[in-house]
This record gives structure tokens, sequence and C-alpha cells, in this order.
């Protein structure tokens, strides 16, 4: 968990604590409005769960760490089949350390992303192929 001083000039002080919860939400929201994503991919339990209700789960299949009030994100995706890989996952980047540090104030060191499958996109049959390893 990660804490913050109330450094303003108002007359109240305290702490500010933001739970890892908190913050794989933010990443795994920023993950799948990047453009060329499939899905986050998380583990086999996760995907269950989230069948089941009926509900995203966007902590599943990120990974943070926060130390001293600065988080390492660690992300598993997957591409939609045709997309550049290697671009799609510099904007998964990008759009995860902006949205951590614009909603938290903390500092991103690190946005780890590791490709683990493709994902063809919809198709007229209501029907996808998935591709992983």
């Amino acid at each position: 968990m990660s804490e913050t001083e109330n450094k303003s000039n108002n007359r109240l002080s305290g702490q500010i604590q933001i739970s890892d919860g908190v913050i794989e939400v933010i990443a795994g929201t920023a993950v799948v409005k990047t453009e060329g994503i499939a899905a986050l991919a998380g583990n086999f339990a996760g995907g269950i769960i989230e069948k089941i209700s009926n509900k995203k789960n966007y902590s599943n299949g990120i990974d943070i760490i926060v130390e001293d009030n600065i988080v390492t994100v660690n992300v598993g995706v997957l591409i939609y089949f045709g997309r550049k890989i290697y671009e799609t996952a510099l904007d998964v980047q990008k759009n995860v350390k902006t949205a951590i540090e614009n909603m938290t104030g903390l500092k991103v060191s690190g946005v780890n992303v590791n490709v683990v499958g493709l994902e063809y996109e919809k198709c007229n049959s209501n029907e996808t192929i998935s591709e992983t390893e």
C-alpha cells in the first residue's frame, strides 16, 4: 500500500493511503482501453469468476510492486491478431504510466508487458478464436 502526505496549505493534516488493488484497477483499465488489446491475460480462476459474476475484473493479469511510493507494473495481455505487437505494447506502457501517475501522484518506474497470446477479432458469427501459449 502506498502512502502520501497531505502537503497542501489546508489546515488538515494526515496521510492518504492508496491500496494496491486500486492501482491495479487503474492499470487494468488503462490496458483494456489501449487500441489493439483484446484482453488482460489473467489466471484461470480469475477468468472463471469474471464469467460467473458477469463483471469485468480489471486487476486480473496485473501485478504491481510499490516500494517507497514508486510503482512497478507487470501486465499480461492478449493482442488482436494483425496488430503491431511492439507498438501496441509501447502504447500499453505509456497509457498505464500516465494513468497511474495522473490519478495517484505516484511515480511509475516501469511497466513490463508480457504478450501471452493473440486473439482474432470477432467475426460475423460472434465467435472468437484465441491463440495462446
